[in-house]
């Protein structure tokens, strides 16, 4: 008897990569078996198999690997993910959802770190990510990714109202309830 696919459990953990990444098989060989592999072809574009994976309502983790630059990512031969690709990726369907880059120094100086932020601003969710390389010690590099950025909470107030107005500082001054 076959289960239907609908019926079959989401991933919690999926990594996407590139199969040309250069001693990716190693890696591999050393994959946890709960993350589910997602590999990618030569020129093959990386963002629908991103936006599909964001998603996945039950994803808690989403590990992109492949090559980095401050503020750049390439895990195909396809053009890089940059801030303003990131832009256009949609919210994750998980709230708890944190995505894992590793690529060396992919968070490395202000173009880094801007990266960072609105890859998190869009996609809703937790960046994680490093400014150095990203590697075994043996290699000179670490698997810390230690830079991370998460969304900025929603403000409650439209932007008319917010350029207008200027809250009182470090003054006490008389409160009169607001009557709805």
């Amino acid at each position: 008897m076959h289960a239907s696919i609908a019926r079959l459990p989401m991933p919690g953990e999926l990594l996407i990569a590139s199969r040309a990444l250069p001693r990716l098989g190693e890696l591999l060989a050393c994959l946890s078996p709960e993350v589910e592999l997602r590999l990618l072809e030569g020129e093959a574009d990386p963002l629908p198999p991103i936006a599909a994976a964001l998603a996945i309502d039950a994803l808690e983790a989403l590990h992109l690997v492949g090559i980095g630059a401050p503020g750049e990512l390439c895990i195909t031969d396809a053009p890089a993910i940059d801030a303003e690709v990131a832009r256009g990726l949609r919210p994750a369907a998980s709230r708890r959802l944190e995505i894992n880059l590793w690529a060396s120094r992919v968070g490395a100086g202000v173009r880094g770190r801007h990266f960072l932020q609105v890859l998190a601003e869009s996609t809703c969710a937790r960046i994680l990510a490093s400014d150095g390389d990203v590697g075994g010690p043996d290699a000179g590099a670490s698997w810390d990714l230690g830079l991370a950025a998460r969304p900025r909470a929603s403000t409650p107030f439209a932007r008319p109202g917010r350029d207008a107005l200027r809250l009182p500082f470090a003054q006490a001054l008389p409160m009169e309830p607001v009557r709805t």
